[in-house]
């Protein structure tokens, strides 16, 4: 997405753009379209493999909380989120993300989802405690940014938004435990 982002911004300055020779311009619109379709088939591998995670945890989610699986699947769904959520999503922002099948808000849906069937299916409370010991991409910004786009797009039903609040608290309240003073 950046590398495409960046090509954009190239095409889109029009001084630098008129500075460029013909094969140069050529050169950037060539490596654009081969970025372009290159990052299409990673975007559907990648929103295939959430929306199978999303399916699957739905109806089964034990193998996900396994003491071998937990911190894994905490850490890669906190990771997406991260960059969907945080800061660093303006260097996911590109023109038609639609042409190159890129949906954040139906990807951010359906990471949510993988939280709350986890969250629900986990009566130990192993996943949430995963999702608060991941150092890397936990932040307490995540989920009150990602219920905050999912509301305001229509994405997000009640029902759904309270049990994302429930994990949200209850991963705030590992995290003052673990670091007693630090807002969680």
């Amino acid at each position: 997405l950046q590398e495409i982002k960046e090509k954009e911004t190239a095409m889109a300055d029009f001084g630098r753009w008129a500075a460029m020779s013909t094969r140069e311009q050529e050169e950037v619109r060539s490596a654009h379209h081969q970025s372009g379709e290159h990052l299409k088939t990673l975007l559907l591998f990648a929103s295939g493999a959430i929306h199978l995670l999303n399916f699957t945890t739905e109806e089964i989610a034990a193998p996900f909380l396994l003491p071998e699986m937990v911190d894994r699947v905490a850490s890669m769904l906190n990771y997406f989120l991260k960059y969907l959520t945080g800061s660093e999503r303006r260097k996911l922002a590109i023109k038609e993300p639609e042409k190159y099948s890129f949906k954040p808000r139906e990807l951010l849906q359906s990471i949510m989802r993988v939280y709350v069937q986890l969250a629900a299916a986990d009566t130990k409370g192993a996943f949430a405690r995963a999702v608060a010991a991941d150092e890397r991409s936990y932040s307490s910004q995540m989920f009150p940014e990602a219920m905050r786009v999912l509301v305001s797009s229509g994405m997000l039903d009640p029902a759904s938004q309270a049990r994302m609040e429930q994990l949200m608290m209850q991963v705030r309240g590992l995290m003052v435990h673990a670091c007693p003073g630090q807002p969680g």
